[in-house]
């Protein structure tokens, strides 16, 4: 186990980078690899067998895009898990035992699995919507890379 985590660190360049947002093969702001990215690989991998460890990123083309969609699954995510605060709450008042907690809780529980269902992974970095700095990120991202690949 140890060799396949040292190989694949030491393949880190050889390794494609694609959009999330678009699915084609650029450079861009790579997203930050949370429990769920890690979750769906350990799956392709274990279960499927495809795992194909690609660089996930954002293009520069789709940024705007992505924002409007992390923002909306942040957004959609917190009223999931207010709605199933809120349908604890009454139903733990409404009849105060642990079946109806249990019942709160499973219901919690459904709405924060239903929020992943417009997932969009967050970037490992912070970037404003200001256009030129993510231009000038993106501009002196590409030039490390393309020194780090020579």
């Amino acid at each position: 186990m140890a060799k396949s985590k040292l190989n694949s660190k030491s393949n880190m360049k050889d390794r494609k980078t694609y959009c999330i947002m678009c699915g084609k093969e650029k450079n861009g702001i790579e997203i930050k690899i949370d429990n769920v990215i890690k979750t769906i690989r350990y799956i392709k991998k274990k279960i499927f067998h495809t795992e194909r460890n690609n660089r996930l990123v954002v293009c520069e083309e789709c940024y705007q895009t992505y924002a409007k969609n992390r923002k909306r699954f942040v957004s959609r995510q917190r009223l999931y898990i207010g709605l199933g605060v809120v349908f604890l709450i009454f139903s733990v008042f409404l009849a105060p035992n642990v079946g109806s907690f249990i019942i709160g809780l499973v219901i919690l529980l459904l709405l924060y699995i239903l929020s992943f269902l417009n997932y969009t992974p967050e970037l490992s970095i912070s970037i404003t919507n200001d256009k030129n700095k993510l231009s000038k990120f993106l501009n002196t991202h590409n030039k490390k890379e393309l020194k780090n690949n020579t």
